[in-house]
This record gives structure tokens, C-alpha cells and sequence, in this order.
């Protein structure tokens, strides 16, 4: 573009030369506005509103998201929670200490429910999953036969009544090995007496199965039932 040009003058005076400036910037600020006239607008494009982020509803989840759904549903905590709810109360009842009839039946139902889905699982570790209870507890809930009681609890302590008395065994034990019947029942460990003092607790035991192990310990002196088991196991390995 041709800018007017300013042609040199001689100048002799202070206001010839003051008007020459001026003259010479308002032709500047005139080109500066034709050349501004000349550049094209930018054109102003409004940017699109990117839509919001929204989570995906369940069905358009990835594949082998039902894998982790069930995975989800299987946990322990998982399961005691849906339980809860079938009963109307909450996780916390559950694993917690109240009694009421109410929280034990769901209790109950959330540990068969856990255990159907762990069958893997340790009575130790259902009872840890539960607040810590300990394994009878579980085995009530999944209705587990108890441990059989001992022989000796189950003894009725009835006295056999066609069979020789008690007393009458010791003396007749006490006879065959030449020794006292006294001494027998009392606290003399010479060998003779406590060879007889054994086989007199087996001849008990084998007439009378149905004394307990602390009737026959009071027959010889007032003896625990450790007494006579050690007897009893004495003569097994003798026999």
C-alpha cells in the first residue's frame, strides 16, 4: 500500500516544524486505520457444549461385567446383607451378640446361605466371617450333629444285680494275689497290691459296664477317674 509521503521542507521556524509533526502523525494514524480496514475479520464460531459425562445404566456395561457382578453377589458381606434384608433387620444384627429369636433366625439363615456359597469354607472361618463366634455356634446354625459324648458321661451308674458286688471283687482279687483287701483299696503301691488293685478295677468295669469311672474311683480310697482309666489301659496292654 502507498503511503503519502511527507516531502522534506525547509523549515525555519519553531511552529513550521511543530506543524510538521503533527501533519506527519496524522497521516500515520490514517494509514494505521487503512491498513486495519484492509485485514479480514476473524469470524467468531460459538465452540459446542460437549454433553455431560453420565455413568452407563447397567446394560451397556462391558462384556464380562456379569462375571464381576457375580463375583460381587458371592462375597460373604454380600450375602449377609441380602439376608438381612429378606428378615427384615441389619448386617450388624447379624453378626452381632443379641439373642432375640428374630436375629438368630436370620443369623442362622445367613450362615447357611454363605456356607451353600462356600462350601469350602472352615467352620473357624464362617465363625470369624460372623463376629467372631465360636465353631459350636456355627454347627448349631447348620444343623451339624454334636461330638458324641464320652463313654463315662453316658454311663447310667446302675449296679449290675446278677453280677458279684463291687466289694466282693476287690476281696476276691485281693485273695488271689495274696495281699488285704484294705490294702488294696487304700494307698499302698507295693507291686503285688497294686497288681491287684488293677485287675480289681478291670473285674469292676467288666461286670458292672454301666458304673461310672467316679463310682468305681470311690470304691478304692475316694480315686479320680483318671485312676481308673489308667488301670483300665494297664491291663489292656497286659492282656
Amino acid at each position: 500500500m502507498n503511503v503519502d509521503y511527507v516531502p522534506v521542507a525547509n523549515l525555519t521556524t519553531a511552529a513550521e516544524m511543530i506543524a510538521r509533526q503533527k501533519e506527519i502523525r496524522r497521516r500515520q494514524e490514517e494509514a494505521s486505520r487503512k491498513l486495519k480496514a484492509l485485514q479480514p475479520k476473524p469470524v467468531l464460531v460459538e465452540a459446542e457444549q460437549e454433553p455431560a459425562e453420565t455413568a452407563p445404566p447397567p446394560a451397556a456395561l462391558p462384556q464380562g461385567s456379569s462375571d464381576l457382578r457375580d463375583a460381587l453377589a458371592r462375597l460373604p458381606r454380600s450375602i449377609i446383607r441380602r439376608v438381612a434384608a429378606q428378615h427384615g433387620v441389619t448386617f450388624d444384627d447379624i453378626v452381632g451378640e443379641d439373642r432375640s429369636v428374630q436375629f438368630v433366625t436370620a443369623r442362622h439363615a445367613a450362615i447357611r446361605a454363605v456356607r451353600e456359597a462356600h462350601p469350602t469354607f472352615s467352620i473357624k472361618r464362617l465363625g470369624r466371617i460372623f463376629g467372631g463366634r465360636d465353631p459350636s455356634s456355627i454347627r448349631n446354625a447348620l444343623g451339624l450333629n454334636p461330638r458324641p459324648r464320652s463313654a463315662n458321661r453316658q454311663k447310667s451308674g446302675v449296679v449290675c444285680a446278677e453280677a458279684p458286688a463291687p466289694m466282693q471283687i476287690i476281696e476276691d482279687t485281693s485273695r488271689k494275689y495274696s495281699v488285704s483287701p484294705h490294702d488294696v483299696i487304700g494307698r499302698c503301691y507295693v507291686e503285688a497290691v497294686s497288681l491287684a488293685r488293677h485287675e480289681a478295677v478291670a473285674n469292676i468295669r467288666a461286670a458292672h459296664p454301666e458304673m461310672t469311672a467316679r463310682q468305681i474311683g470311690n470304691l478304692f480310697d475316694g480315686r479320680s477317674d483318671n485312676f481308673v482309666a489308667h488301670c483300665l489301659a494297664y491291663m489292656r496292654r497286659a492282656a
